[in-house]
């Protein structure tokens, strides 16, 4: 196996890891993919197609990483909102006196 299939099955892997939100395994890749990566010295005019393929795979690696990490804050941001206290609601009594209702912290409801 040369080494730009062994990148071209990395990337493979590295996007059945994203899809799946498997973090651990996209850690371990790294490593891998950083030696993998040094080897290609000066690549032949061969070569120079497959690295075209590799270079679209890992764009769309990218593409799929940048998602990834938008829907994680978009999440963490969600989570935040949740924890904080509700807004309190002034309003008045059928007596015409002011009181304030709420302001109590949310909870967090765990869905199946």
């Amino acid at each position: 196996m040369t080494s730009i299939d062994m990148i071209a099955d990395l990337l493979e892997r590295e996007y059945q890891a994203l899809r799946h939100s498997d973090f651990a395994v996209l850690r371990a890749l790294t490593d891998e993919k950083e030696q993998l990566v040094a080897r290609l010295q000066r690549p032949s005019e061969a070569d120079r197609e497959a690295l075209d393929r590799l270079r679209s795979k890992a764009q769309r690696n990218d593409r799929l990483l940048a998602a990834v990490e938008k829907g994680l804050e978009s999440a963490r941001v969600s989570l935040k909102r949740l924890r904080e206290p509700a807004a309190a609601l002034d309003t008045y009594t059928q007596r015409g006196e002011r009181t304030r209702i709420g302001a109590t912290p949310s909870a967090l409801t765990r869905r199946a």
